[in-house]
């Protein structure tokens, strides 16, 4: 897995698009365009980030999606 991908650490996870946006709040739409990069993902999503995709806080920062 690359750390610096986003995709990856979902991937990793297990989970799908939908089921990251679910845990944190956004549509399967919304989340697709963080994923890649389209749109920036907002800071008090990003714990929340890390606990459904369990990793840490700092494997999201080193996506480059902040």
């Amino acid at each position: 897995m690359d750390s610096k991908d986003l995709k990856g650490l979902r991937e990793a996870s297990g989970l799908s698009q939908i089921e990251v946006a679910n845990a944190i709040d956004y549509s399967g739409n919304s989340y697709n365009r963080i994923e890649h990069g389209h749109r920036p993902l907002p800071r008090q999503n990003i714990d929340a980030l890390a606990t459904g995709l369990n990793c840490t806080v700092e494997d999201i920062a080193n996506t480059g999606t902040e």
